[in-house]
């Protein structure tokens, strides 16, 4: 069986997680960055995601004693094993679906040829 496909927010998360261990808020900002503010997911859905990504066992949590900049001690996330294989079963995944928007949009191309002869040949024949 299959495991669940990723939501959308899920995806970006597991994605901007896989460059290095990070916490949410950092997550946060790697996404908005990386996506030209697109996409800004709040670091509260971060969390959300995170929190889902952890219980299906594609990420791990680490407490860092202490944060660099506040001193406190931060939750890190950094992707597992069975995330990495999440991820390159996605990477599948979205690169069939390309392919299938390619060869429609190709289809379309081809259709568009087809009529505009089609036209040539009825406006010669009713000239």
């Amino acid at each position: 069986m299959n495991p669940p496909a990723l939501t959308f927010n899920e995806l970006w998360v597991l994605m901007a997680l896989g460059y290095e261990p990070c916490h949410a808020y950092g997550l946060s900002a790697k996404i908005t960055h990386a996506t030209l503010q697109g996409f800004a997911p709040t670091p509260s859905r971060v969390r959300r995601a995170l929190g889902s990504l952890a219980k299906r066992g594609y990420v791990q949590e680490v407490w860092r004693e202490n944060s660099l900049k506040t001193g406190h001690p931060r939750i890190m996330y950094h992707v597992t094993k069975r995330g990495w294989q999440c991820l390159e079963a996605e990477r599948h995944a979205w690169a069939r679906v390309a392919r299938e928007v390619d060869l429609a949009v190709l289809r379309h191309a081809q259709l568009d040829e087809q009529v505009i002869e089609l036209q040539g040949l009825v406006g010669l024949r009713l000239g």
